[in-house]
């Protein structure tokens, strides 16, 4: 599910008349004459009754015109329901999104619910900006339940559920069937394991012309883990959030090395390779594997060619299935004046929305669990089940790692793997250096924070 600032907002005030617990009979008006010269008499009507006041729960999100009109649809039913309850969108462009929510929530001028990463509710909680939702899922056991393993986690600080996950993003390969044919290969498999990933990246290379057999640009240290967690449960980070150290494990290195080597041959591309337009070239059929978020599938499916045959897996596993979760979710408001109006709301798009919507525009595996199947049925029903039953072996992996440092300190972090990183993983360093050049000052990180 990678893709600057006027604020603006419009408040919608509902005004109640409010009325004694009896009417007065209505009293004559001074008389008026007419043209006519008649007396017309005039009264000064009754005072209307108590108006139940309307609960306005405004949310917003970082999507497109499309998607947020198709959301807004879904409430109907809604508001139908709760007539009490009006519901009202507001967009937000995507660039700079964070730093408007972020003003807007210090000026308490911020919408009811809105959209977030799991690092911004985290950080929205640690400043006392959202809604403390645990009391509200507690008392739900059926919806709390029901999210795809270790998802909830993400939105959860210091035991506090600051947060729900909403969509998904999960990091596979889409590969192109047609090199696979001309090399002899079988296809891989949701099982295909890091032997396998090498073995492919080789002889779906082209070295003459210079076209690696698998693209792919992430090569993080959070990328790296996948293959240290499956063979022996030693992440490079010690747990999603919060994390209180890094390592370096023996496999971890290996893992190093060997991508390093795929990288010096040629077979697999660097982290400083050109990824403008890899969608499109991978429909155009330039590219054999190319790992990539599960969001461009609904491109391919809308745009490739009709002769483009196509697959899709998970990450390769050495042995246990370890695989990257990133959580785009939904946050309240800890100002909100409706909170109980507002958690329906939230609710409602986990439960309801996402049912309706992604089935429509397929972008994303929703956490919610019951919420998942317009999304697969559409997957389905384009022909895609490997896609779907990727995506849910990836959701239910027994060890999920994330994709960056949720902690506030993860910039301080980032610098030491921006300035180095890249230098281990294309060979150009020995691994044995990642402790003292990586590790150990990202710790010192860790410590003082």
């Amino acid at each position: 599910m990678r893709k600057v600032l006027n604020i603006f907002l419009v408040i919608c005030m509902i005004s109640s008349i409010i009325a004694g617990c009896s009417s007065p009979a209505p009293t004559p008006a001074p008389a008026a004459t007419t043209a006519a010269g008649t007396v017309e008499i005039t009264t000064t009507a009754a005072p209307a009754a108590p108006a139940t006041e309307l609960e306005v729960v405004r949310f917003m999100t970082w999507e497109g015109e499309t998607m947020n009109n198709a959301i807004l649809e879904t409430f109907e039913p809604f508001m139908a329901e709760n007539g009490d309850i009006k519901v009202e969108l507001e967009p937000s462009p995507l660039t700079d999104y964070g730093i408007k929510l972020q003003e807007m929530l210090a000026a308490g001028i911020a919408p009811d619910v809105f959209m977030v990463g799991n690092d911004m509710a985290l950080n929205f909680d640690f400043e006392g900006l959202v809604l403390d939702l645990s009391a509200y899922m507690k008392d739900d056991p059926d919806f709390m339940n029901n999210f795809y393993p270790g998802t909830l986690t993400t939105y959860t600080r210091d035991g506090r559920i600051v947060g729900v996950p909403g969509l998904i993003n999960l990091y596979g390969y889409f590969y192109n069937k047609k090199y696979f044919d001309e090399a002899g290969l079988d296809y891989p498999t949701k099982n295909w394991t890091y032997e396998d990933f090498f073995m492919y990246a080789e002889k779906l290379s082209d070295l003459e012309t210079g076209r690696a057999g698998v693209f792919q640009k992430g090569h993080s240290p959070f990328i790296c883990s996948l293959y240290s967690a499956s063979k022996d449960k030693t992440p490079y980070t010690d747990t999603i959030y919060p994390v209180s150290q890094v390592h370096a494990s023996e496999a971890f290195k290996e893992g190093v090395s060997r991508m390093a080597a795929a990288i010096r041959a040629g077979y697999v591309t660097s982290p400083t390779v050109d990824d403008a337009n890899v969608t499109g070239n991978f429909m155009q059929g330039a590219i054999p594997m190319l790992r990539y978020g599960q969001w461009a599938a609904d491109e391919i499916i809308r745009n490739a060619p009709d002769d483009l045959d196509w697959g899709y897996v998970p990450s390769p596993r050495v042995n246990t299935n370890a695989q990257i979760l990133d959580a785009v979710g939904w946050c309240i408001n800890n100002n909100t004046k409706y909170p109980d109006a507002a958690f329906k709301v939230l609710k409602y798009i986990e439960s309801e929305t996402y049912k309706i919507v992604l089935a429509q525009t397929p972008v994303a595996p929703p956490a919610f669990q019951p919420a998942a199947s317009g999304y697969y049925g559409v997957l389905a029903e384009k022909g895609h089940n490997d896609l779907a039953e990727g995506l849910d072996y990836m959701l239910s992996a027994e060890i999920k790692l994330p994709v960056r440092f949720l902690d506030s300190w993860g910039a301080k972090a980032n610098m030491f793997t921006d300035a180095d990183w890249n230098s281990f993983i294309t060979g150009e360093r020995g691994v044995d250096d990642i402790q003292k050049v990586i590790i150990d000052p990202i710790n010192e990180v860790i410590q003082d924070n």
